[in-house]
């Protein structure tokens, strides 16, 4: 699993401040969340998977703690790859306790982004060889 550390971090404020250790709004904290799975994709190499080629179809945050701008560590794990899309399992984890649960579905689109499209074997191969399946749940 992937682990990057950045902070979850405010825009500055009108004198240039970044007030450090305050409530971080829900728009920082997706923003910093899309940042980490865009990291992964980064990661497997140049043009493997553009970010310009993809849409996001689903997002869906659970919150454990409040969470701060202060920096943070982010594990992301690919824990799906489907036809034409990708779902990413991202925890947010400030002071060694988890804060948010977060969960990313991306597609692969076509070029005026009007339907999606197949991911490519090369794209897939990629996708897999990094995926971590979900555990089963007991039922």
């Amino acid at each position: 699993m992937p682990v990057f550390t950045r902070r979850v971090a405010r825009r500055p404020g009108t004198d240039g401040s970044e007030r450090e250790g305050g409530h971080a709004p829900y728009f920082l904290v997706v923003e910093s969340v899309s940042a980490a799975w865009e990291q992964v994709l980064e990661d497997l190499g140049e043009g493997v998977l553009p970010l310009r080629e993809l849409g996001v179809v689903h997002i869906a945050f659970d919150y454990r703690r409040e969470v701060f701008v202060t920096p943070a560590d982010f594990e992301v794990d690919v824990v799906r790859v489907g036809r034409s899309s990708v779902e990413f399992a991202v925890r947010l984890v400030q002071d060694g306790r988890l804060a948010v649960e977060a969960t990313v579905v991306v597609a692969h689109v076509t070029a005026d982004r009007s339907t999606s499209s197949p991911l490519s074997g090369r794209q897939r191969a990629a996708l897999q060889a990094i995926a971590v399946p979900r555990p089963a749940v007991a039922g």
